[in-house]
């Protein structure tokens, strides 16, 4: 049996392993799932914009990927590995109308902005940032990932079905 200390521990030791620099946005999602794993860079939905000075780039999870914690859920900003409570509602915001109630997002997301909007010693380990204008940096990521997400469904990645008229089954004669 598992424990949820194990568990945390060796994904710990996943997240210290040497890896190979990445150049391109193929061998960044080859990165990530050495860390989170295959099934997650199979589903997982490339993010990329920038909007009122501030970019997001990343992986986030289909809908189908989801998990039972939150442990699988990496933010950075301006290249530091940080925890916001922003930013991880922004996400649970986005995903909102295609997860099941009980279950987590998964992502890799990095967020780029002017480092004065950042307040990066909130937390003595740095773990914890605050932004000078956090309603502005929730609105962009949660719209930006809704708009990743608006062809999803609780059910899968499937599109909506075509309509039919109903001449086309209901023939009278």
């Amino acid at each position: 049996r598992i424990t949820a200390l194990a568990a945390l521990n060796e994904q710990r030791k996943k997240a210290e392993a040497e890896l190979a620099a990445a150049r391109d946005a193929a061998s960044r999602l080859s990165r990530i799932a050495k860390i989170c794993g295959d099934a997650f860079a199979e589903q997982a939905i490339f993010v990329d914009r920038e909007a009122e000075g501030v970019a997001l780039t990343g992986w986030i999870a289909l809908p189908t990927f989801n998990r039972s914690q939150p442990d699988l859920q990496f933010w950075f900003v301006n290249g530091r590995a940080i925890q916001d409570r922003t930013l991880a509602h922004a996400a649970k915001h986005a995903y909102r109308d295609v997860l099941f109630h009980g279950r987590f997002p998964a992502y890799v997301l990095y967020l780029s902005m002017d480092p004065a909007m950042v307040d990066a010693n909130a937390h003595p380990a740095k773990l914890e940032i605050r932004f000078r204008d956090s309603r502005r940096v929730h609105g962009i990521v949660t719209q930006t990932l809704e708009h990743a997400l608006r062809d999803t469904r609780p059910g899968g990645h499937v599109p909506s079905p075509l309509p039919v008229s109903k001449g086309a089954f209901f023939r009278q004669s």
